[in-house]
Order: structure tokens, then sequence, then C-alpha cells
């Protein structure tokens, strides 16, 4: 057998202007000349081509987990922005805000520092289980969301699905014990501070005594929050979209695409976050009573109408405007310069409807997601070696 026809033939990429691609490729294609014993130098042909060249994305233990989250959206095109480095806070973040719990996230906590722990354990790498390796390959995304949980649980004062008393009430009732007749009630499952004071108990965590209803008031607050940190989420997803057209020079979508997208979320969502805010501040526990709904609110800006029975949140919200000389029923729609929110659409609503997944919300804005995982040529070892 001639000695050229022993030389092994494959496809390499790589090329200039791809970072490592240009080594990669060169080590790939020269390693077959000395596992194959061939005398015969390898040499590169390169061949112009339009295909998008596969990505590389190279992960550890610990980052692995979190990749395969977002390889289930999509793989990442070649050079886009991926987003697996933000998902490692995100996510189970996001997943403590819905699932805080002292009790049940330190069970999760414990559970995942087992394997851990014991991870080199060949019983647990070698499961033919395929559940098991589901958790055993997420061991360290379930430990983030096992310890961020705990951390909203104690924000929550919640265990094990019940409200607790873990930290003692901040709430100073001074006034009202010493210059009335008022006094509290001792069968409340929560004590409130009798001293003008209260400076040594924490103060970013619900407070047992702030509402009779415990449940009404931790739905209303965790709604409004999750409102907030998910337009957050989504404007940073834009934000990112800016790396990518720089990058790929595709200067016509930074006004076209990035441009709209701001104007549609923060006159919209952006609005909303400032109406929280606001009522959040305005409103005490004196004149809660006459706090208007923002949902309400937010509706009549879309249907351009107004509810008497809702009063404005500040002056100047509603405005009445004019239609052949009379005056039309006044709109809660917030004007900015010359324009008015409500001209933009309701489509944004209904898109953040249509996926309640903070993950996706983030990712769409950015990620296109069209990319193919790269596969290294390797040689199938003998038998007989």
């Amino acid at each position: 057998m001639p000695e050229v026809s022993r030389c092994p033939v494959s496809s390499c990429c790589g090329g200039a202007g791809a970072g490592q691609g240009g080594a990669v490729g060169q080590a790939g294609c020269f390693s077959p000349q000395y596992k194959s014993g061939s005398s015969v130098e390898c040499f590169v042909q390169r061949i112009p081509t339009s295909e998008s060249p596969p990505t590389l994305i190279r992960t550890n233990k610990f980052t692995a987990g979190f990749q395969s989250i977002v390889d289930a959206y999509g793989v990442a095109s070649y050079q886009e922005v991926n987003p697996a480095p933000y998902a490692i806070i995100t996510f189970p973040f996001i997943f403590a805000i819905m699932f805080g719990d002292v009790g049940h996230g330190l069970l999760m906590f414990l559970f995942a520092l087992w394997m851990v722990l014991c991870e080199n354990s060949p019983s647990l790498r070698q499961s033919s289980n395929e559940i098991w390796l589901t958790f055993f390959e997420g061991r360290y995304l379930i430990l983030l969301m096992g310890a961020f949980s705990i951390y909203t649980g104690f924000i929550y004062n919640e265990c094990f699905s019940k409200a607790t008393v873990i930290f003692p009430s901040a709430w100073s009732v001074a006034a009202m014990a010493n210059h009335s007749s008022w006094r509290w009630d001792s069968q409340s499952p929560c004590e409130p501070c009798l001293v003008p004071a209260c400076t040594d108990t924490p103060s970013m965590r619900w407070d047992p005594c702030l509402a009779t209803n415990h449940l009404n008031f931790l739905n209303s607050f965790k709604m409004k929050m999750s409102v907030v940190l998910g337009i957050v989420h989504m404007g940073f997803g834009v934000m990112l979209g800016v790396f990518n057209h720089m990058h790929f020079q595709q200067w016509h979508r930074l006004v076209l695409e990035l441009l709209p997208e701001m104007v549609f979320l923060l006159a919209l969502f952006g609005y909303l976050v400032f109406l929280i805010f606001y009522k959040w501040v305005k409103f005490s526990a004196a004149n809660s009573l006459e706090a208007p709904s923002i949902l309400i609110h937010f509706i009549d800006m879309f249907l351009f109408t107004s509810n008497a029975a809702n009063l404005p949140l500040y002056q100047g919200q509603v405005a009445p405007c004019r239609d052949g000389g009379q005056l039309c029923p006044p709109s809660s729609l917030p004007k900015l310069g010359n324009f008015q929110t409500g001209s933009l659409g309701g489509a944004g609503v209904v898109g953040t409807g249509s996926h309640p997944c903070p993950k996706v919300e983030f990712q769409n804005k950015f990620y296109v997601g069209a990319g193919y995982k790269l596969c290294p040529f390797a040689f199938v070892p003998d038998t007989w070696e």
C-alpha cells in the first residue's frame, strides 16, 4: 500500500478572524498525523464557504447545567452573546422569589450539597436512571436555588409554607400604647415593638404585624415585585442586544429595532413601575383605603377611558380631551411631551402574557439561538490496542 494512501483526510472549522478558531483548526488537522503513524505531513487547504461556523462554548462542572438550560432554548450562533453567565444568578434568584421558604429551601440546599460533595462517586455518576442523572447534572443549579430560597424565605418570614415570626416585629406602637387606651391583642401571632424606635431587628423582611390578612398582603406585594424585577430583567436583555448589533456591524438594527423596543418597554411597563413605586411612597397605613387600583389605571390607559370610582394617583394623570368641541370622558393617559403612552398600543402586554417564563422573555430580546454545536473530529479507538 503506498504511503500516501494512508494519509487521513478530514475537514476542519476555523480561519482568520475567528479568535481561537484558527488555532483549533490547525491543531485538529495536524493531530491525525501523529495518531495514524503516517510519515506524510498533513496540510490545510482553506475552502471558502458561506456556512456559519459551529459554536464552541467551554464549560465546567459548575456552568454545564446553566448552559444546558440556555441550549434548550437554542444553541448560540457563532460569536453571539451567550446568556448563560447571566443565567447563573438570574435563574436561581427569580426562582427563589417564587419559592421563598426557609424550610423547603434548606431541604433543597442540603440535597444538592450532598450531590456536590459526593460527585466523584461512581455509583452516582454511572447510574442508569435518566431522572436521577438529570438531577445530578444540575446539582449546582439546585444548590444555588436552595441557597437563594433560604435567603428569600427569611425575608418572607415563611418556613414550610407557614407564616412564622422568625424575627420579632419592628413596628413601633409606642405612641398608641402610651397616649391612648389602646391595648394589643394577646392572641395575635406577632407582638409589636412598644418602644419609640426599634433598631435591633432586621428591616429588609416582611413584618408579621403589617397586615391583618397575611396572604392577601403578600400576594399583592409579590405580584408587584415580580413585575418590577421582570421589567428590569427584560430591559437588561434589550441592552445586551447592543453588543450583538455592534459586533456584527448591524447599525440599522440599533435604530429600527433597539430604539423602538426601549420606547415600548419604558413608555408602557416603565410607566407601570413608576406607578408601583409612587403608590408605595404616597400612601401609608393612614390613607391606604383611598389608594386607587394600578391595574384599573393600566387597563383604562389602553381602552382610552376612565373610571370615576378609581381616583388618579397624582394631579394631572387624568386629562380631558376634546372631540368636536365637546369634552370627552377623561382618559388616564400619562403625557410624555407631545405623546401619550396609550398610542403605542397593547402589543407589549399581550407579548408578556404569552410567555410567563422570565428566562424566555429575557433571552428573546437579544438571543437568536440559531447555531449548532461544534463536534470535534476524533478517531475511534481500536479494541485490540
